[in-house]
């Protein structure tokens, strides 16, 4: 896993990759310090890293760009199943050197509470708890997008892919409002859900029977509800998809909020996708 890690990190900064998105992410952050702290007058570093969220959208795909796909491209994803190491060592090492590269703007950062506090009274714990939910975002974000870079050879397709996903991610909690809120309306998205899991069990497993129990035990369990109680379906599914914005559980930390459950939602994330991303390669691995 050591050797993974300084591979890819050494990968990320003997290119330009590592240096412009630390540069990106500092010229936003400074930006945004400047107009709502220093010129604003607003003593509160929050609503900087607020504003800096959609970021996330433009660079995750660039730093995710040359994961798994790239080894697939330049066919060097064969070496990595020939190490002894295991294949989620191997994913746990290119992991961390992502969040190693988010790390160094993230302290890099965490300057700027101290700068704010020169100027007057500002309350550090809600400053610096914002930034560790920056960093934790970001984090999923990656997991996301590292697994996304295992779907095709072609990274500039799993950038694409990833840009899209992260960008409907971001207006999650927007197209919320949109949908209509009645009880009939969210069984059948709820319903089109279901299908869309089987579907991903079946290209997880690459076998029919898995993704039918899948679709009947969840189709099963939706219906099941419905029977019982119809009415707690009004609402339910917009409800849902503003729960699954990874953007939108920010927002609480922008109040001084210290949102634990919102701290555990992004690190569930990203084990569930770095164990996906385990799990796709093992399957392509035995696939060969």
């Amino acid at each position: 896993m050591k050797a993974i890690l300084q591979k890819e990190w050494h990968g990320y900064f003997s290119t330009v990759t590592g240096y412009l998105f630390t540069a990106f992410l500092m010229l936003f952050a400074g930006i945004f310090f400047s107009v709502l702290c220093l010129t604003g007058g607003l003593p509160s570093f929050e609503y900087v890293l607020s504003n800096m969220t959609f970021v996330f959208v433009i660079v995750t795909p660039i730093l995710t760009l040359r994961g798994i796909s790239e080894e697939r491209r330049q066919k060097t994803d064969r070496l990595l199943y020939a190490l002894p190491i295991g294949l989620t060592r191997v994913v746990l090492g290119k992991y961390a050197a992502l969040l190693g590269v988010l790390a160094v703007p993230t302290v890099l950062m965490g300057l700027y509470p101290l700068v704010l506090s020169g100027f007057g009274t500002v309350n550090l714990g809600a400053a610096y708890g914002s930034l560790l939910a920056f960093f934790l975002l970001g984090a999923a974000l990656l997991s996301i997008g590292l697994y996304l870079s295992c779907l095709s050879d072609s990274p500039v397709a799993c950038a694409a892919i990833c840009f899209a996903v992260v960008l409907v991610n971001y207006f999650l909690s927007t197209l919320a409002l949109y949908l209509p809120g009645t009880a009939e309306a969210s069984l059948w998205l709820f319903l089109a859900l279901c299908l869309l899991f089987a579907l991903i069990v079946l290209r997880m497993t690459s076998a029919v029977w898995p993704a039918v129990v899948a679709l009947a035990v969840s189709g099963g369990a939706v219906l099941a509800v419905w029977m019982a109680n119809s009415e707690a379906f009004a609402g339910a599914f917009p409800a849902l998809l503003e729960k699954l914005s990874l953007f939108e559980a920010f927002q609480s930390f922008v109040g001084g909020e210290m949102d634990l459950a919102a701290l555990f939602f992004y690190i569930s994330v990203s084990v569930v996708f770095v164990v996906l991303t385990v799990q796709s390669m093992e399957k392509r691995r035995w696939s060969e």
